[in-house]
Formats: structure tokens, sequence, C-alpha cells
């Protein structure tokens, strides 16, 4: 009877379920991985249809009953070849009940997404277990070994570095690649040790004109910051201050490691709390500024806004924080920070500045003080980042051979 119903909900894949322990469990762990990504569709989709909720529970039932030991409602068959149509039968059914599911994004979203978001968990929770020095030098070490073997981003930051520094030479650029993806490294391996960081802040932190803080305390601001050194450390000085933040920041393609990018962003220090760059976040980012609030901005992405020079060439660069920062009559707070070495950096708060009339005059101020920094610094950036929008060819051209 219980096989008879699978056959048919899977169109008669199922009653392959493997006997053998060993190779059931596989098939549950992996079910297991595959079910966040189901949970976290079904937030996003804007119909939350029976059928939808049926496939999903189906795929619960079918994690299930691989650890219930039945063996007479299954056929005997050998453990691989079960597995396989096992696997088989648990995208299936997803495919079979939600329309959506079978474009092309299926295999991307249901299959690649889930089994990064696991290897990704296995890396932190890796780093989580040593100690934060070791966790930071052995992602350095890692980042630096490995970072520089991808074709693909070694030639994006060569034309990068080739566009912002044109008078520099091959050798300079291969050498703050090396830098960077070391700095890379270490900003993957630190966010599980932030509060650590926090508690002893004395040790691995330098804050430089400190005291503006204290003036802006009470006050709507917008804070902004370049993708440089551990940047979600930038929300340990609210922490001591007993400021409650909120970062704006780019929600990740793969959703499943959304705890992981708010983790990087300063999540476990103070009152942080997290808003994606979209219309609600937006709505909310009102919210905060209207009642006092401070929010912590990262611009120096390629995001949909308006064409402003940056190191002399125009990229996209959006508008919200300016349009922010008018319409509240709030200043922008400049937050530069620069690691000095291993865990220490160095938290240096600019002079405030006050919104222009015009959103794109106030954000060429923004992308003038991010590169001042990126000179002083120039390994402390995410040069694989596609700034510029380049064109394959144009990388090709322009990146060292």
């Amino acid at each position: 009877m219980l096989e008879s119903f699978f056959r048919t909900i899977s169109f008669g894949s199922m009653a392959v379920y493997p006997v053998d322990t060993s190779a059931r469990a596989i098939v549950a762990l992996i079910a297991l991985a595959f079910l966040p990504s189901y949970v976290a569709y079904a937030k996003q989709s804007a119909r939350r249809s029976t059928i939808y909720l049926f496939s999903v529970l189906c795929s619960a039932l079918f994690m299930l009953i691989s650890f219930v030991p039945v063996e007479d409602f299954f056929i005997n068959r050998p453990p691989l070849v079960s597995l396989a149509k096992s696997l088989w039968a648990l995208l299936l059914t997803f495919a079979i009940f939600d329309k959506r599911a079978r474009r092309k994004s299926f295999l991307k979203t249901f299959v690649i997404h889930p089994l990064e978001s696991l290897a990704a968990h296995i890396v932190f929770l890796l780093f989580k277990i040593m100690p934060a020095p070791v966790a930071s030098a052995v992602g350095g070490f890692l980042g630096r070994t490995f970072g520089p073997l991808s074709p693909k981003y070694r030639k994006l930051a060569s034309a990068n570095l080739k566009i912002a520094f044109p008078k520099s030479d091959a050798a300079w650029r291969r050498k703050i690649i090396r830098e960077m993806w070391d700095m890379m490294g270490r900003f993957i391996a630190e966010p599980e040790h932030f509060p650590r960081i926090w508690r002893l802040h004395d040790r691995y932190l330098k804050f430089e004109n400190e005291k503006l803080l204290d003036r802006l305390k009470g006050k709507p601001f917008i804070a902004f910051t370049s993708h440089g050194g551990s940047l979600g450390l930038l929300t340990i000085p609210f922490a001591l201050k007993g400021m409650p933040g909120w970062v704006i920041y780019k929600f990740p393609s793969n959703d499943l490691t959304n705890s992981l990018t708010t983790l990087s962003f300063g999540r476990g220090v103070g009152k942080v709390d997290f808003i994606p760059n979209d219309t609600r976040g937006t709505r909310r980012a009102m919210s905060v500024l209207a009642n006092g609030g401070m929010m912590l901005v990262v611009p120096d992405q390629r995001i949909k806004g308006a064409p402003i020079k940056f190191f002399g060439r125009k990229a996209e660069t959006p508008l919200g924080a300016a349009r922010l920062a008018r319409y509240f009559k709030c200043p922008l707070v400049p937050m530069q920070i620069v690691r000095e070495k291993g865990l220490r950096h160095r938290i240096i708060y600019h002079e405030p500045i006050m919104p222009r009339k015009n959103d794109e005059a106030t954000m060429q101020i923004v992308n003038g003080m991010i590169e001042d920094w990126i000179r002083e610094n120039p390994a402390q950036w995410f040069w694989v980042h596609n700034r510029w929008g380049l064109s394959q060819d144009e990388i090709e051209k322009t990146a060292d051979a």
C-alpha cells in the first residue's frame, strides 16, 4: 500500500529506496540538504499554492522513510542503483509539482546552490573551531595560494588594476593581486571570531577620531565604507557605544548562504540588523532614519544607479544613500578600515559629508573618498569585482597575459 502510494506520486520512481543502511543514510542526508532550498524558494514564491506545499511535504516524506527499516515496502535492489534512482525521485518530484522549477535555473537553484551552501557552511565551521589568529593565518594562506589559480578572476583583477593604475607595471599588479587574495582569505576566515574580537577590541582594534560617534549619537546618519579589510568589524564601534545599527547589503545570489553573508557584515556583534538593497529594504531604511537610527552602506559595487566616475572611468553607482541623506538632511560619515597585521585593524572616522542637492554630485564625492582609500592600500580592495562592467573581450584585451 505504502509502496503503491509513492509509486503514484513520483510516477513509479519510488520503490527503489536502498535497503542498505549506509546508502539509506546517504539519501537522507542529501534530501536534508535539499530541503532548505525548498523552504527558501517557498518564502520567495508569490504563489504559495497547495501543490507547491504538497511537493515540499513529499520531499520531507522521502527523507523520513529513508530512516525507516521497513524493507517489506521496498524492492531489494543493489545499493548504488537504488541510491541513483532515489536521488532522481527527489529531483523529479519537485519538477513535477512546480512548473517554475522546470525552468533552466532548476539545476542551479535545487542542486548547485544547496551543495555550494553545504560546502560554505563546512568551511566556516572549520574556521570557527580554530583559534582566531590561526584561522586568519590559514585563511590568508589558502587565499594567496589558491586564489590566483583562477584564470577568470586573475584576468578580471589584472584588468581592473590596469584601469585604476594605468602607469603600474605587470610585476606590481601581480604582487597586489596576490596580497588581495590573502586579504580575501582572511575576510572569509575571520567572521566567526568577530564576537571574540569585540570582547578583546583593545588588542585587535585601533580607532582614530572616535569622538565623532559621540557627536552623532542619537541622530540619524549614514556611514559608508569600501570592500576592504574585514569590513564587518565596523559594527563593533557602534556596539561599544551602545548604538543599534543597520547594514544595507546586497542579497547573495545563493540565498542559502545569506546567513554567512550577514555574518561577514557583523552579525553577532551588538544590536545589528540587516536590510537587503531592494524596494522593501528602502522603505525599511527610511523608517530607521526617521527614528533617529544609523545605517552602514558599502556603495563600491556595480549596482543599478547612475554612471559616476571612479578612477576616471564611469561606473554604475547606487544613489540610494545620497537620496536618503538628502531627504532626511542627515550626514554621510566616511568610515575607513585598514588591516595592519593579522587580525589587527585600524578604523578611521572621517569628517561627515552633508548631501548636495544633486545626488550624483554627492556620490561623486563618496567615490572620490573611496578612491583615495584604495590608493593608500591598493591590496585591500576586492579587485575581483567587475566594478566597471567590463565585457569579456575588454577583460581579455586589458588583462596581463
